[in-house]
């Protein structure tokens, strides 16, 4: 089972309601006399400084950015964690004195989904032969879709995520097809439950323009054990995807929370490790605040 916290959110006490970030200096003359100053028309806490007398917003915000990183970076992990719209706005108020509105946030989490999706592209985790698939229905307004996962038993890494509304033995070779491309080796066995007859009855074609597709050979066994943590671990992304209506943001936000999942969030049956770090799949990130960090640094869009 997952630990609940993902990342180590930097949540400074010191920026509570009340007193100065810990460290902070006046962008301008780096003097640290500084006060509360009311706040931006986009509801930004902002300061003033005492000895040259100009205003700035906070002093993590990166060129192009209106917002500082870390309210943001904060505010996609609260999503990605299950907090509700509402919920995140009041954290993010009772932290940093920031009240964004609920279409900012949302905004927010699809966005860096999008940069998270591209850092992560070429990631190459190292794992098993076993495998564990599971099916999970769930309502994205009034369609009834089916989101299929498929995982590597020895690391519990999210190996592909696929949303479909057909449930068709196609949909099902293409999430197949994915997860051999980003395992880089065929499966010897699958576990699944209530997907097992339907993956033993497939004639797997494999990816013309793939280097591995799948071996008819591999097993498929029904295994209610091996699946139950993975219902449960799946449980917190039905937390995040309550309530969508829209059926592209849905499917962003599947690859969305396999990041987060993968990449971000510490596994209690890995020792604390991430999934990805116990497939060996390097990151050159830690946190959502350092892909939001990313992304402000390349892109010319302010947040």
């Amino acid at each position: 089972m997952d630990i609940a916290g993902e990342e180590s959110i930097s949540l400074d006490p010191t920026a509570a309601r009340g007193s100065l970030p810990k460290d902070m200096r006046c962008k301008h003359c780096e003097s640290a006399r500084l006060y509360r100053h009311g706040f931006t028309a986009t509801g930004v806490r902002r300061y003033k400084c005492r000895d040259c007398g100009l205003t700035f917003i906070g002093a993590d915000a990166l060129p192009r950015m209106r917002i500082p990183i870390v309210i943001v970076g904060a505010a996609v992990s609260m999503f990605y964690e299950g907090l509700s719209l509402n919920a995140i706005r009041r954290q993010l108020n009772r932290i940093y004195e920031f009240r964004p509105s609920d279409s900012t946030v949302y905004d927010w989490a699809l966005r860096f989904t999008r940069t998270s999706l591209d850092v992560t592209r070429d990631l190459a985790p190292q794992v098993g032969g076993a495998w564990i698939a599971h099916e999970t229905e769930m309502q994205i307004g009034e369609r009834t879709v089916w989101v299929w996962d498929v995982f590597d038993e020895e690391t519990r890494y999210l190996l592909a995520s696929k949303l479909s509304t057909m449930r068709c033995s196609g949909d099902i070779q293409r999430w197949m097809n994915l997860a051999i491309q980003r395992a880089g080796r065929t499966p010897e066995q699958i576990m699944a439950d209530n997907m097992a007859r339907r993956l033993d009855a497939i004639e797997w074609a494999g990816d013309s323009h793939a280097e591995h597709t799948p071996d008819p050979s591999f097993s498929v066994a029904q295994s209610t054990l091996a699946t139950e943590s993975i219902r449960q671990t799946l449980t917190s992304r039905k937390r995040v995807m309550r309530g969508m209506a829209n059926m592209a943001a849905a499917e962003l936000v599947v690859g969305g929370w396999q990041v987060h999942y993968n990449c971000l969030r510490p596994h209690e049956a890995l020792d604390g490790a991430t999934p990805a770090a116990a497939a060996g799949a390097t990151t050159t990130f830690k946190n959502w605040t350092d892909i939001v960090r990313r992304d402000a640094e390349a892109g010319p869009t302010p947040i």
